[in-house]
């Protein structure tokens, strides 16, 4: 789960906007742990949403930002959740905020 963070923490601050706001909430439910993380940035367009998980995919393909990266940091994300039978899902708002939600289901003691 380490690198479920890391991903998305990291993606969250490289795709924030100039004096932008990441929030971190986590919320215990009744049978899951819920993780939501959002930043206010440039967002994500609607037709790149439905393939933001796909292995090499990458919504930038002609800016600088994107030849760092080589689309792989979300499809981790997610195969890492399917692994933990988690649920992740995403909200974007193009030009505004992106928020990423998890649910895991709780460990029984």
């Amino acid at each position: 789960m380490n690198q479920v963070w890391t991903n998305l923490y990291s993606n969250a601050i490289k795709y924030n906007g100039p004096n932008g706001r990441i929030k971190v909430r986590g919320y215990e439910r009744e049978n899951v742990v819920e993780v939501v993380i959002s930043n206010t940035g440039q967002g994500i367009p609607k037709a790149d949403l439905p393939y933001i998980f796909e292995r090499f995919y990458r919504v930038e393909k002609a800016h600088t930002r994107a030849a760092e990266s080589y689309g792989l940091g979300l499809a981790v994300v997610k195969r890492i959740i399917d692994l933990h039978k988690g649920r992740i899902s995403v909200d974007s708002v193009e030009g505004k905020e992106t928020t990423f939600k998890i649910q895991i289901a709780k460990l029984s003691k």
